[in-house]
């Protein structure tokens, strides 16, 4: 299916936005949207209890996130790999096909202070075409 996604970041009193037209595929329990970004291709997956991304290109990176867990944001540069801890505080999603509605605040633990992370995942059906 045909979908627009539309995310807002908030980081360090700034607020971003981002969207795209990407692909999306439901999944049991939930849905996965790959869409372009700066010349990559990236992969939102959307399911009741987590959130994952990957992006593959210049950039790469793979990170998990649950509500209330610890995990890692991975980046990989060439044959080099970073591992960031990352603590999720929240996560919340709203299934209302033809549209998805989620919420994601995490930190990534990468210095001091570590830096929090807000976004508010927007995403609706375009078409039902592939």
């Amino acid at each position: 299916m045909n979908a627009r996604i539309e995310i807002e970041t908030r980081t360090l009193g700034e607020t971003s936005r981002f969207s795209a037209i990407g692909n999306l595929k439901r999944r049991a329990g939930g849905a996965a949207i790959t869409y372009p970004i700066e010349g990559d291709i990236s992969t939102l997956e959307l399911f009741e209890r987590e959130a994952s991304i990957s992006r593959c290109g210049k950039a790469s990176f793979e990170a998990v996130f649950r509500d209330g867990e610890s995990s890692v944001f991975r980046l990989t540069f060439g044959e080099n790999v970073a591992e960031i801890p990352v603590f999720t505080s929240v996560y919340k999603i709203s299934f209302q096909w033809p549209e998805i509605f989620a919420e994601l605040v995490y930190e990534l633990k990468a210095g001091q202070p570590s830096q929090s992370f807000s976004l508010k995942i927007h995403i609706e059906v375009l078409s039902e075409e592939q």
